[in-house]
C-alpha cells in the first residue's frame, strides 16, 4: 500500500520568503546608507551587500543590476516621504499654522536637502520615469505641494481671507513650491554654500509675496508684516 506523503516541511516556503523580503529590505535600506555616506560614485552592488551584512550573490538574488537597486531605493523614498507628507497634512489641519512655520519649513526642507543629497538627485532622476516609479515621485512630489496649500490655507482663515480666494492661494502655494524648489537646486548644484542664509533668503522672498498678496485680498495685517 503506498503511503501517504507526510506533511512534515510544509510551511517553510512562507518562512523563506519572510527571510528573503527581509534580506531585500536591508539591501534596501543598506542602499541608502551608502548613497547617503558614501555617494553615487561608491555605489556597486558589493559595498551594497557589505553594508547589509550580505555576500554578493544575496544582491542579485534580488536586483538584475545596480540601476534596479537604484529604482527599488528611489520607489522606497518616493513612498516613504509621500506618507510623512500626508502625516503633516493631517497636523495642518488640526493646528493653526504661523508665517514662521514656513520659513522652519524650508529650512528643514533645504537641510534634509544636503543631508540626503544624493537621495533628492535619484528622485529627479526619475520623477518623469514611466510606471510605478515615476507615478510614486510623482505623487511624492503632488502631496508635498498639498501640504503648502493646506497650511497657506490655515493662514488666510487667521487673517479671515475670503474662501473665495482659495484659488488664488493655491496658485500662490504653487509659486512658494517653485521658489523652494529653486533653492533646492542651488544647494544641489553648490551654489548655495551658507545652508541657513540661504532658507532665510527663500523665505524672506516667498513671504514677501504672500504678503502682498494677502493685502490685496482684504487681509488686515500689522504694519510691521506677518
Amino acid at each position: 500500500m503506498r503511503k501517504k506523503k507526510s506533511d512534515k516541511g510544509k510551511g517553510t516556503r512562507p518562512r523563506d520568503g519572510s527571510r528573503s523580503q527581509r534580506n531585500r529590505e536591508r539591501l534596501i535600506e543598506a542602499a541608502i546608507a551608502v548613497l547617503t555616506g558614501q555617494g553615487m560614485e561608491k555605489f556597486t552592488s558589493a559595498t551594497v551587500a557589505t553594508a547589509a551584512g550580505l555576500h554578493k550573490p544575496a544582491f542579485y538574488a534580488h536586483f538584475k543590476n545596480v540601476e534596479e537597486c537604484l529604482q527599488a531605493v528611489a520607489l522606497h523614498v518616493a513612498q516613504t516621504n509621500a506618507r510623512e507628507m500626508l502625516v503633516l497634512q493631517t497636523k495642518l489641519e488640526s493646528a493653526a499654522s504661523t508665517p514662521d512655520d514656513s520659513q522652519r519649513g524650508i529650512e528643514q526642507l533645504l537641510r534634509s536637502v544636503h543631508q540626503h543629497e544624493a537621495l533628492y538627485r535619484l528622485l529627479a532622476r526619475y520623477q518623469y520615469a514611466d510606471g510605478p516609479l515615476g507615478d510614486a515621485v510623482r505623487e511624492m512630489n503632488t502631496y508635498v505641494r498639498d501640504a503648502w496649500v493646506e497650511h497657506f490655507w490655515r493662514v488666510a482663515v487667521q487673517f479671515r481671507i475670503d474662501p473665495r480666494h482659495f484659488k488664488e492661494i493655491e496658485q500662490l502655494a504653487d509659486h512658494v513650491v517653485a521658489i523652494s524648489y529653486i533653492a533646492i537646486g542651488r544647494v544641489l548644484d553648490g551654489r548655495a554654500s551658507e545652508l541657513s542664509a540661504e532658507a532665510a533668503r527663500v523665505a524672506r522672498y516667498g513671504w514677501a509675496i504672500v504678503e502682498s498678496e494677502f493685502r490685496r485680498m482684504g487681509a488686515d495685517l500689522p504694519r510691521d508684516g506677518m
